[in-house]
């Protein structure tokens, strides 16, 4: 786990700080085992009102995977808080990832936790790493371990703790946490955008009360006398009926437009851990979090860049993290800019892809990409996404399912040149193959496919998901009046390994012969489908492109449906 002696300062991807390998430092002496607990206890006994017995609550354990199977059947335990890195140990330098030295890097790492001491253990790899004494919700009047502890007395003994550890420092701690003033981690989470330049937010605002039948819950004119100041609920009885009213309060919402390139980042889960203790709080949709718990000490703030279903690995197997390996207090503004994070830059947008079309794919009716809960259930795991950042500019991005026979990520964005809106179109591309492997589309038929002929099912499915969800999250003001490979002719669309505009031709009003004046491009009469309707046509075709087109006319009745046939076969 930890370095004995610091490790070097080894070159930081890209010269820039806090981006790839994290730096972990010497083990610290840990407060919260139960021998240091002792001891404190024995120093501060005569201060205390409380009868309280040290003994262990938690234990500080590492979990070894040997597979992803083990892995998953962990971190399916939401309860618990896994880290790849050391809870104990100082951090020299944050990073975007950690993987033990001593472990392959193709392998999984040791995963950090703290469990309960009644905690069943699974038949995964484990080591107890310490005893810990970690009363749980200890206030006044708050049980612990069958005990009542006052909440002043567990910070005199938490507090002796840290001191004859030497982990008590003033200048880190600051004047408001050595008075034990509790405070809430709390903050928001942005990520620069080279494309948008400007988000609407919306708050909910008081507007007025209303009064209404208390019974009925229906709103009513007011009564004749005011019964003397509006209260959230107050009976008046008007002189000519018995009815009871009350007041409600009424809200309206405000949105505001701010011109920046910072765009919130909804749906990300932030940690703010001092220890073993972690507190945890989801992005909203404007990109603020609060976090389910608060300290009295300071504590570090960071991003695990995964959901319950997926997660974001730097590069092919290691976990992607923001995290500064710095403690504070207060709250956490963070700004993702691309100068001085690239890496961070580059997951966040690919997480901001993945979480629309996970959270969000029900605005298209479409479903979501493989869930762990998925058709296959117990035998799904998390699906990973990789982001790559190695300059190589003819690197393809890509999904290959088979990569998780060897526990690599199967979806893998390459940051190469492109922009923000780049990186979110081809992260929702190869989600969609991912998808659509789910349908019962397969690796031996897409091989298939591509020996016999070109790919032109999964790949046309894929460009039209990631030009419809993609120029609905940016603004269509900022391209062209046609959408991906619609300039293209009949020709070079079909020479194109695949990647051809059907479905984008089947939804849109675009027809490129009339749009170019030039009957080499295709003569695209069809229009008024949806995303949601050729994706239902898409299940059971089994990737065979003649079939797909049968589907979609004898499911759906279109008034334009008789130029489908000419899409198909120009395509073909």
């Amino acid at each position: 786990g930890c370095q004995k002696e610091p490790l070097p300062d080894v070159p930081v991807d890209f010269g820039l700080e806090k981006e790839g390998l994290m730096i972990i430092g010497d083990q610290m002496d840990n407060p919260y085992s139960v021998t240091n607990m002792q001891e404190a206890l024995a120093n501060v006994q005569a201060y205390l009102k409380s009868d309280i017995k040290v003994e262990p609550t938690h234990f500080y354990v590492r979990f070894r995977p040997k597979s992803e199977q083990e892995l998953d059947l962990l971190t399916r335990d939401t309860t618990l808080d896994f880290y790849d890195y050391p809870l104990d140990c100082k951090i020299n330098r944050g990073g975007t990832y950690y993987h033990d030295p001593m472990i392959p890097s193709n392998e999984i790492t040791w995963q950090y936790t703290v469990v309960p001491v009644n905690y069943s253990f699974p038949k995964v790899q484990y080591q107890k790493l310490a005893e810990l004494f970690l009363p749980e919700d200890v206030g006044d009047n708050q049980e612990s371990k069958g005990e009542v502890i006052n909440h002043a007395d567990w910070q005199l003994l938490e507090g002796e703790a840290l001191r004859i550890t030497n982990n008590l420092n003033p200048e880190v701690e600051g004047s408001v946490n050595l008075k034990s003033t509790s405070w809430r981690p709390a903050g928001t989470i942005r990520v620069y955008d080279d494309v948008i330049n400007s988000y609407s937010t919306t708050r909910k605002v008081f507007d007025h009360y209303e009064y209404y039948n208390c019974e009925t819950g229906e709103p009513v004119n007011p009564p004749s006398e005011d019964p003397g100041g509006i209260m959230l609920k107050v009976a008046v009885l008007p002189p000519d009926t018995a009815i009871e009213y009350c007041t409600r309060a009424v809200y309206r919402y405000e949105t505001s437009t701010s011109n920046t390139h910072f765009i919130p980042m909804e749906g990300v889960e932030v940690r703010a851990r001092r220890w073993f203790t972690t507190y945890k709080g989801i992005t909203d949709v404007n990109g603020n979090f609060v976090c389910d718990g608060t300290f009295e000490h300071s504590a570090e703030y960071s991003i695990k860049w995964e959901r319950y279903d997926f997660d974001i690995r730097d590069g092919s197997y290691g976990q992607a993290y923001y995290n500064t390996g710095e403690n504070q207090t207060g709250p956490w503004f963070l700004d993702i800019e691309e100068n001085s994070t690239p890496k961070s830059f580059l997951f966040a947008h690919i997480f901001r892809a993945a979480y629309t079309y996970y959270y969000k794919n029900s605005i298209w009716g479409i479903k979501t990409p493989p869930t762990r809960d998925g058709i296959f259930a117990i035998l799904q795991q998390r699906l990973h996404i990789a982001g790559k950042f190695d300059g190589i500019i003819n690197s393809r991005s890509h999904y290959f399912d088979f990569s998780k026979l060897i526990q690599a990520a199967e979806v893998v964005v390459y940051k190469s040149t492109y922009n923000s809106r780049g990186i979110f179109g081809t992260s929702i591309h190869e989600l969609a193959h991912a998808s659509h492997w789910e349908m019962g589309y397969s690796t031996a038929q897409y091989v298939l496919d591509y020996l016999i002929s070109d790919p032109k099912v999964p790949e046309s499915w894929a460009v039209g998901v990631e030009w419809k969800i993609t120029n609905d999250i940016y603004p269509s003001s900022i391209y062209s009046n046609y959408a991906s490979h619609q300039g293209e002719t009949i020709s070079e669309i079909v020479n194109n390994e695949g990647y051809t505009p059907l479905v984008i031709d089947l939804i849109d009003n675009v027809n490129q012969s009339l749009l170019f004046a030039d009957t080499d491009y295709p003569n695209d009469q069809v229009e008024g489908y949806t995303l949601s309707q050729l994706e239902n046509a898409l299940f059971l075709s089994n990737g065979i492109w003649w079939i797909w087109q049968f589907r979609i006319q004898d499911m759906f009745n279109n008034p334009t449906e008789t130029y489908v046939d000419y899409l198909f076969q120009n395509y073909k």
